[in-house]
């Protein structure tokens, strides 16, 4: 089991500023086009790593309104990543009762949209929903 202590929880989407209803499925897709889509085995590997590498995962999808909503502070945190934010598209066709079990019951991802930091296999911090802005983001999950 992973711990999750560090995970944020609470839902901020209601400070969200951006106007929501205008966030398409096509925005969303273009908002997020720049990071790196890694499919369930990828996904795995990561969490079986034991490297001092650190990756920094987003789940979420098209479908998901405040995925969408979110989706312009994504943009702009992956270029504060120097484009190294991954993305797990739980909408994608590896997303199965396998890796469903995974992410929501070994991970203990609660919904989308999240974000996790992990290294050596493990999370280290974790970000649920919006309401906030890239920079701070940043400072949150590697602070």
């Amino acid at each position: 089991m992973v711990d999750r202590s560090n995970v944020l929880a609470e839902d901020y989407v209601t400070h969200q500023i951006v106007t929501e209803s205008k966030i398409s499925i096509e925005d969303y897709h273009s908002n997020v086009k720049e990071l790196k889509k890694i499919n369930f085995s990828t996904l795995k590997s990561i969490f079986n790593n034991s490297s001092e590498q650190s990756f920094t995962i987003y789940f979420g999808r098209p479908t998901c309104y405040y995925c969408r909503v979110f989706s312009p502070t994504l943009k702009e945190f992956d270029q504060l990543l120097d484009g190294k934010l991954l993305y797990y598209d739980t909408s994608s066709q590896d997303f199965d009762s396998v890796a469903q079990r995974f992410i929501f019951d070994e991970l203990g991802v609660p919904g989308t949209p999240t974000i996790l930091h992990v290294k050596h296999g493990e999370i280290l911090n974790g970000w649920v929903g919006g309401g906030t802005t890239a920079q701070d983001l940043m400072g949150y999950l590697y602070n």
